[in-house]
């Protein structure tokens, strides 16, 4: 494959082009190659397609042998297309591809793939699994692998027992066949041209293999399909030695070592053992092993040389037997790939999560009805919504949206004037600084800003400003519309034909600047959007692409879930991308640690620095622990920070938690800032003043000197009757400060929303000192229901209370636990309240919760972090 396709990305064609070099087309001319040309031509045609397919669409360019080819008069084909309508199944070739004729090549602009009306969610041009039928072993096409592939994943939540009852019920009329083989296996007896009494059914295949020469490469060709039929169905025997017209035992292997077959077919079926894949959280991972027999047949006395039964039983599998790797491609970092069966599998599945934390959101894109290569994708609002408040479509009245307009209009009136005349049509022209930086790829520090296009009967355009045309701006250019084409499908779930057009735009002149292939750049008229309900369509993927973010509770919940940000926090990366410092005050809960990691990203891009140019601080071990988990940038706490030297490489900081900073070790914020001025860096620091749990001073500047304020006024995280524990404790706390931090507090708590989620649970026990017995006893049960030891936290208010209450308790949890250093591993974290300050768990357990004496005044600032740190389900143990 490597040597005959070559694949170019965003070079032409914004786009990923496959280029294929002397292809035959046309049904005359084709009928009449050579057969081995022809089968290798359309392998390498459909192969390249069905990658195309798989991932996210492109252009697949062939060159033609027959000079005088005419597509118009010829087609393509009909094997070709008899191959296509495979693909595709049940689908018009015409819906996914479209084809010009350009000199002596072909264009095959391809659409991506999307799995409606319950097709398969990846093109497959065989699955490889297989499946009995009466006494057929069939190749499932790929909608009926998923219909199996669904039906096995339901099985998973039968118990062994009901599994094997099921399966001697649904053999009927069968059973007495399965019975006499059953006993034809244990018996080990046969005798040469005996007819054997049962005969072949959806259980039982015959072969008699007697006159192969080379019995061990047929069996090679043969036993892979045979153990994933039968595996794949109700389970049963093959016997190698007989006639299967006639039921007579032949034998086969004439003069083998019967050991030495038998080890070979064990090599044999241990390697096909190997695509026998188990479905994810698959309850049963059964070992599955077909056993296999070899004995000898009884001969007449004029027969010299002796004969075998070859006997193999199978048994069901729980899962998916392959009979080898599907014959599926996709675009693997430029590279035209096959799928191995672990990987076809995990994508062909529609992977749902029943943890209750995926429940509180929205699902934002159906993938039922979406690209293959799409994850989850989950939002707190309706994406709709985001779309209509975020991206609105307007009729043509001139008034872009983004955070660089008044600054283009200022400097760039010529540019700025092309721009907004380019919108005729109902759509919206989105402005930003970069748009390389809001899709996650690294900017360019000569792009003045860009601006998208979206409007219908055009094609989506990208236009970028720039003060002179060079070819690294036209490379740019074409990669950050064809990473954005690429997003819109692949993770913004966009079905319809997709392009976007690079144009070069001169800032001072407000011409456009044409390029070398400008006139060679021509898509078919289908990727032009239509109506209005088309372009909304789009900009609602658009809105997933640029607020998503991975989950960093992904190894939590098990696999990759996208997240979508707040319009709040997608507004403060937006408008406040300029700003080298601000301080963001946000609630708990309201996500301020992961708007600090967006921004994280968003310099990594925007600055096109490295990692170790960004430093993150915070206050406590555990949050440094976790945020490095995430390799976003260099982390360390306040106290590390201040006992290290000058960081000669650091140019930008992200403080998170900041109220809790201290100054014994020394002026930090005073530090932090020379560090960022130095190189013209960024600071960043995210607070929230409810949240100080000490009566020391934090070194931040005072509220009048924190010029540059953002506000993050909406909870996201809790439960609502974790979040009314919370409110409550907020509305105490605004009551106890004077002059500026009252006239803060009281704005913020104002301004505070709640996001409804989960109902969750807020309990309050009051209990003997046998309380810490009752918390190990809860966890236990917990555990026991299904939890993950990572869901819960047991915290208390100092480590000498920890260790006082489990030793006068006596007690010793059953369960994996560990401190806050231990916060990524897969355990309870018992640890105390401050140090696990800006982390959160499913559920939280806090023991006898109070601050020290000397400082009771910022108690229920302690209450408030220890409340907040619980997405779900808190329970608060008092002493009577």
């Amino acid at each position: 494959m490597a040597s005959l396709v070559t694949v170019e990305t965003a070079q032409e064609y914004p786009d990923q082009v496959l280029w294929i070099k002397e292809v035959t087309f046309g049904e005359k001319t084709r009928k009449g190659l050579d057969k081995k040309l022809r089968e290798g031509e359309k392998k390498v045609f459909l192969e390249c397609v069905c990658a195309l397919l798989n991932s996210g669409g492109g252009i697949l360019c062939a060159e033609f042998r027959n000079p005088e080819y005419n597509y118009n008069e010829d087609g393509i084909g009909k094997d070709l297309e008899d191959g296509l309508n495979t693909l595709i199944e049940s689908a018009r070739i015409e819906d996914f591809l479209k084809v010009t004729q350009q000199e002596n090549k072909l264009r095959f602009y391809v659409r991506s793939w999307f799995s409606a009306k319950g097709q398969a969610r990846l093109c497959s041009l065989s699955t490889g699994l297989v499946q009995r039928s009466g006494r057929s072993a069939l190749v499932l096409s790929p909608s009926a692998a998923m219909d199996f592939l669904k039906r096995q994943e339901r099985g998973q939540y039968v118990s062994q027992e009901h599994r094997a009852k099921k399966q001697k019920l649904m053999q009927g009329s069968d059973d007495d066949i399965y019975d006499k083989a059953s006993k034809f296996y244990e018996e080990e007896k046969a005798q040469l041209n005996e007819i054997l009494d049962f005969g072949e059914s959806v259980n039982v295949e015959f072969k008699s293999f007697c006159s192969e020469k080379n019995l061990i490469s047929r069996l090679k060709e043969a036993l892979p399909r045979y153990l994933s039929a039968f595996g794949n169905t109700r389970g049963g025997f093959v016997f190698i030695g007989i006639d299967d017209n006639t039921r007579k035992v032949v034998g086969c292997g004439q003069n083998l070592d019967p050991d030495k077959l038998k080890k070979s077919i064990e090599a044999m079926r241990d390697k096909a053992m190997n695509r026998a894949i188990h479905i994810h959280h698959c309850a049963h991972q059964t070992t599955w092993c077909p056993e296999i027999k070899v004995f000898p047949v009884s001969e007449a006395a004029t027969v010299n040389d002796q004969r075998y039964i070859v006997a193999i039983k199978i048994s069901p599998f729980c899962c998916a037997a392959f009979e080898d790797d599907p014959n599926s491609w996709e675009l693997q970092e430029g590279i035209v790939s096959k799928l191995k069966c672990k990987d076809w599998l995990e994508k062909m599945k529609f992977p749902v999560s029943d943890d209750p934390l995926v429940k509180k959101f929205e699902s934002a894109l159906n993938l039922q009805d979406s690209p293959p290569q799409c994850q989850p994708v989950y939002s707190i609002e309706k994406t709709a919504d985001l779309q209509e408040r975020i991206f609105p479509v307007t009729n043509n009245d001139n008034n872009p949206k983004g955070s660089i307009c008044d600054k283009l209009l200022e400097n760039y009136p010529e540019a700025f004037a092309t721009l907004t005349n380019h919108q005729s049509n109902p759509g919206i022209l989105i402005m930003s600084k970069s748009w390389a930086v809001d899709i996650s790829q690294p900017g360019n520090k000569d792009v003045i800003g860009e601006a998208l296009l979206i409007m219908s009967e055009e094609y989506p355009k990208l236009f970028t400003v720039v003060k002179k045309e060079t070819s690294e701006l036209w490379k740019y250019a074409k990669e950050t519309a064809f990473h954005l084409k690429q997003k819109l499908v692949n993770l913004g779930g966009y079905t319809k034909w997709i392009c976007v057009v690079p144009c070069l735009l001169d800032c001072n002149t407000g011409e456009m600047i044409q390029s070398e292939t400008a006139g060679h750049l021509l898509y078919p008229h289908s990727y032009s959007l239509g109506h209005l309900e088309e372009v909304k369509a789009l900009l609602r993927s658009l809105v997933i692409v640029v607020l998503s973010f991975t989950s960093p509770l992904r190894d939590k919940l098990g696999s990759e879930i996208i997240n979508l940000l707040t319009e709040e926090q997608y507004n403060i990366l937006q408008f406040y991308e300029g700003h080298k410092s601000l301080f963001i005050h946000g609630l708990a809960g309201s996500g301020k640690t992961l708007l600090a990691m967006e921004k994280i990203k968003k310099i990594k891009n925007s600055e096109q620095c490295k990692s170790e140019n960004i430093l993150y601080l915070c206050e406590n071990q555990g949050l440094k622990d976790f945020m490095r988990k995430q390799n976003l940038c260099l982390c360390d706490t306040r106290s590390g920070f201040m006992m290290k030297g000058a960081y000669a490489d650091i140019k930008h900081i992200v403080v998170d938690e900041g109220q809790n900073f201290r100054t014994e070790h020394g002026d930090w914020y005073r530090k932090a800032k020379k560090l960022a001025k130095r190189s013209g860096g960024i600071l960043w620091v995210f607070l929230d003043y409810f949240q100080k749990c000490h009566t020391f001073a934090d070194g931040l500047p005072p509220l009048t000197n924190q010029t540059s304020r953002a506000y993050l006024d909406k909870v996201v995280r809790n439960s609502k009757k974790v979040f009314n524990e919370m409110n409550k404790l907020i509305g105490v706390i605004k009551t106890r400060y004077r002059g500026d931090m009252s006239d803060h507090l009281k704005r913020m708590h104002e301004k505070m929303t709640y996001i409804p989620s989960l109902e969750g649970n807020f309990s309050v026990i009051r209990s003997l000192a046998t309380s810490m017995k009752k918390v190990v006893k809860r966890v236990e049960i917990l555990l026991e229901q299904g939890h993950s030891p990572r869901d819960i936290a047991i915290l208390f208010s100092t480590m000498e209370t920890k260790s006082s209450l489990l030793h006068q308790s006596y007690v010793r949890p059953s369960f994996q636990h560990g401190s806050i250093e231990n916060i990524n591993d897969d355990v309870v974290v018992m640890d105390t309240i401050r140090r696990f300050s800006g982390l959160e768990r499913d559920i939280v357990f806090l023991i006898e919760p109070a601050a020290h004496y000397s400082q009771s005044e910022i108690e229920p600032n302690l209450l408030l972090t220890a409340y907040s740190r619980a997405r779900i389900r808190l329970y608060v143990y008092h002493l009577p």
